[in-house]
């Protein structure tokens, strides 16, 4: 349980801290906490948006976790490539609202999807472990 939840911090707060970095560094064309700022119930600081984000990618880093430790029969790697692909370029045609053509691939972020590859490679092999 403990080390769900550590590991579940560790990887909200690297993607969040690079998330800031790519959007510091201009690597997206998008900003990472402007669904946020859009909500007019609130009056978000920028620090508090971020705060939020990295509560968000805590639970759902914690959801992915408990959901990769379940016994399947494919490989760690190719899990994590499937998924974090697919879920990538989900997030990327969100936010950009990308028409869903071949040309919009080239719009896509190759940091972001490497990004999430990484995490989510991290993801599953930390599930792989903490099920064996």
């Amino acid at each position: 349980m403990m080390q769900r939840l550590m590991t579940a911090v560790v990887i909200a707060l690297v993607f969040t801290v690079s998330l800031k970095g790519l959007h510091l560094f201009k690597l997206i064309k998008w900003n990472p906490i402007h669904f946020l700022q859009k909500v007019e119930k609130f009056e978000w600081t920028t620090l508090a948006c971020w705060m939020v984000l990295f509560f968000i990618l805590f639970a759902v880093a914690y959801v992915l976790l408990v959901v990769f430790e379940l016994p399947i029969f494919i490989s760690p790697l190719v899990v994590s490539l499937v998924f974090g692909l697919v879920l990538a370029f989900v997030v990327e045609w969100q936010v950009r609202n990308l028409p869903i053509e071949w040309t919009s691939i080239k719009k896509l972020s190759v940091p972001f999807i490497v990004l999430l590859l990484i995490s989510m490679r991290f993801l599953t092999e930390t599930a792989h472990s903490i099920r064996k």
